[in-house]
């Protein structure tokens, strides 16, 4: 919330509920967005515990680009 970092992605499915929930609450108030690296928003009422489709956490401007551009390199592995 200070400004200092714009962006955090992680493609991975090994983050879980808890990791996300409060950080998502704070950055959401702050103007940011979470979702996963489908630009889905993230479902905090499932009885699955993981994020299996990874987390791209922005300032909320450059959201959009971030996932366009993290679908992109993530499509040639």
């Amino acid at each position: 919330c200070e400004g200092r970092a714009h962006l955090y992605v992680h493609p991975g499915h090994r983050t879980h509920l808890w990791d996300t929930c409060g950080p998502e609450a704070i950055l959401r108030e702050a103007g940011g967005r979470m979702t996963d690296i489908s630009n889905a928003l993230l479902r905090y009422d499932t009885a699955e515990i993981c994020n299996l489709n990874g987390i791209v956490a922005t300032n909320g401007v450059i959201h959009d680009r971030v996932v366009q551009v993290t679908q992109s390199v993530l499509a040639g592995f």
